[in-house]
């Protein structure tokens, strides 16, 4: 139980629940979270305010709300809840003790708190409190909820990797899932993202355009899995490319960096004669020769197959 208390005149709390276990919802459902209040003297508006990780659960809504609600504001990794009177003039409102409000979220997977905080928007006032009716109810006491949900699977079909439909839990990844790109799936990722692990399964292709990808625990690579890096990796486990070696029908696996509008010629070349480029056509299996001359300017391409 998460238990919120302010002392004054009359012992204000708040409350909320802890979920784990068979109490955490499937990833990408609705997760209800309940405030309950006891001891709140009459008020015209009662603001609370919800601090808690957003990429772990996503607001959607309300329901069963005691009294009146008023605004409900939602700034980063915060939801500020108001109840109250709103027409004039104003009628002290009582709310009974138990439940206040149902919140919903949509729960992304992984472990969150629920912690309440104060809406102090004092600066004179050292102390927090919770404000009712524009009275200052100093906090004795403060215990917090949570979600622990833990580290799930989530795998994507071909897509864009912040598209909630492109995944297996139908929610995009979070620090707390472990990324699988199946094989026949191509994934493309141009913006910053954190995972707990990622694996390229054989077959399986991801194409980074541009910002970073940051994994806690492993990146791995499996034999035919592709891996198009534009832009920034930061891994915090191990990093593993795994390669069988040269293949009679296949030709040979290669890794490599991806280059665009690189010079052949003098990079790759010696001072004269002509030499054998090779591209290798994923598709068909098939490799291409290009004789180049020194001298010559032609560029190479983004390379079709990294592993």
């Amino acid at each position: 139980m998460s238990l919120l208390t302010f002392s004054s005149i009359s012992q204000v709390t708040l409350s909320s629940v802890d979920f784990s276990g068979a109490s955490i919802p499937t990833v990408g459902s609705n997760l209800i979270i309940p405030i309950n209040v006891a001891n709140v003297p009459d008020f015209y508006t009662l603001t609370a305010v919800i601090e808690y990780d957003q990429s772990v659960l996503e607001y959607v809504g309300y329901q069963d709300a005691a009294v009146t609600m008023g605004s409900i504001n939602i700034s980063t990794n915060q939801i500020s809840v108001e109840f109250g009177v709103f027409s004039f003039p104003p009628v002290a409102l009582e709310l009974e003790d138990g439940l206040a409000v149902n919140l919903i979220f949509k729960y992304r997977g992984g472990n969150s708190s629920f912690d309440f905080i104060v809406n102090n928007t004092d600066p004179e006032v050292a102390s927090n409190y919770l404000d009712v009716s524009a009275s200052q109810q100093s906090i004795s006491n403060v215990t917090n909820g949570s979600i622990t949900g833990g580290i799930v699977a989530n795998t994507i079909s071909s897509g864009t990797w912040t598209s909630d439909g492109s995944w297996s839990l139908t929610v995009s990844p979070n620090a707390f899932h472990n990324v699988i790109i199946a094989s026949g799936d191509a994934v493309s990722l141009s913006a910053a993202s954190s995972v707990n692990s990622v694996t390229i399964q054989s077959g399986g292709k991801l194409n980074q355009t541009a910002g970073t990808l940051t994994t806690t625990g492993d990146f791995l690579i499996e034999d035919g899995g592709s891996f198009i890096q534009e832009g920034s990796l930061s891994v915090g486990g191990t990093t593993q490319v795994s390669a069988v070696g040269a293949h009679a029908t296949e030709g040979w696996k290669f890794m490599a960096a991806p280059v665009s509008n690189q010079l052949i010629d003098p990079a790759f070349t010696g001072t004269s004669g002509q030499y054998d480029f090779f591209r290798y056509d994923e598709p068909n299996q098939t490799w291409y020769a290009l004789p180049v001359q020194t001298g010559e300017q032609i560029r190479i391409s983004k390379p079709e197959k990294l592993i």
